[in-house]
């Protein structure tokens, strides 16, 4: 061990992100299905910069993972902290979402 202090997240999109990564998966779920900008930033309560750097980060994530050679990819446990978190508030509604599994 090297003895230094890091986040789990360095290195994703979620990285000094202060937004529940469930919320930011959703979101970036719903973008990817053609889901307009506009109605996510109602729906969630987002700024519609939030939801641009979002999808951003993640276009930007996922080039550099996708040029990265074959063997040099090791799988994160950073899934097993995003599925503990599965929890989602939707404050227009007055709503919590649970997903995580029984």
């Amino acid at each position: 061990m090297c003895g230094q202090t890091f986040s789990i997240t360095k290195g994703t999109i979620f990285y000094r992100l202060r937004t529940n990564p469930v919320t930011v998966m959703l979101v970036l779920t719903l973008l990817a299905y053609g889901c307009p900008v506009q109605a996510i930033v109602k729906a969630f309560c987002l700024d519609e910069r939030t939801v641009r750097d979002w999808w951003r980060r993640a276009g930007t994530h996922c080039q550099a993972v996708h040029e990265l050679p074959h063997d040099s990819i090791e799988p994160q446990c950073f899934q097993a902290e995003f599925a503990a978190e599965a929890v989602v508030e939707l404050p227009f509604l007055d709503v919590v979402c649970d997903f995580r599994r029984d």
